[in-house]
């Protein structure tokens, strides 16, 4: 869902109502904060792990995210994102090696973009 999410953000897809991730950057928004900055920027127990600066009132937090979570809110308040050297890294032994996890992430670079039709169109 946090890919389909992702994707129908960044292609421009609009919904009737709010999903989840432009309810939270609205809520922000409302409460007088943003989104500054993301980072994916460590790596936990195998999985990479993000941080969501906020700035509101209170000042500017740091609010520890999973990634997708936090690539979601980025896109949607135009935030810049980074990611550490450890995970740019991380990732290309990942994608270079001979696990499962690896070779479905280089044929996922080329399959179609994704399509969803409601059922019975």
């Amino acid at each position: 869902m946090e890919a389909f999410s992702l994707a129908a953000s960044l292609g421009g897809t609009e919904f009737g109502r709010p999903m989840t991730y432009q309810l939270t950057a609205a809520l922000v928004q409302g409460l007088g904060g943003r989104i500054r900055q993301v980072r994916i920027d460590r790596l936990v127990a195998g999985a990479y792990a993000a941080t969501v600066e906020v700035e509101g009132a209170g000042g500017i937090r740091q609010v520890d995210a999973r990634p997708s979570d936090a690539l979601n809110l980025a896109v949607l308040a135009d935030a810049p994102i980074f990611a550490a050297l450890e995970v740019v890294e991380d990732s290309q032994r990942r994608q270079e090696g001979d696990s499962a996890g690896a070779a479905l992430l280089r044929r996922a670079r080329d399959l179609p973009p994704m399509t969803v039709r409601r059922a019975g169109a």
